[in-house]
């Protein structure tokens, strides 16, 4: 429960919803920046070795009783040196989060 209103927010695995997500990455409002390739081929050969643990990245789906709602990615910076750089890897890390949460956050 995050403050009391979303007091059944679940985080479920993806795969049974890659079809919605295709359908969200088209809307016009994301086209606007999501300069993928957002069919649905592309949209599983993009999430899929991740939902199966082919790739670090964790992909889910963030929803309510009311319905699904977004994406969510999870992954360790350390995976993805390059994006680690672009993002201050250790660095960011070691101003950004507090000690006891770097271990799980920032390293492999």
């Amino acid at each position: 429960m995050i403050d009391g209103r979303w007091p059944d927010l679940i985080f479920r695995p993806a795969e049974a919803d890659l079809a919605v997500v295709s359908d969200w990455l088209r809307a016009e409002h994301v086209r606007a920046w999501w300069k993928d390739p957002a069919d649905l081929d592309a949209v599983r050969a993009k999430y899929l070795p991740r939902i199966r643990g082919e790739e670090p990245t964790e992909v889910f789906i963030a929803s309510t009783s009311a319905g699904a709602f977004g994406l969510i990615q999870r992954y360790r910076m350390a995976h993805y040196g390059s994006w680690a750089a672009t993002a201050g890897g250790a660095t960011w890390c070691s101003r950004t989060l507090r000690a006891s949460t770097t271990s799980s956050a920032c390293r492999e």
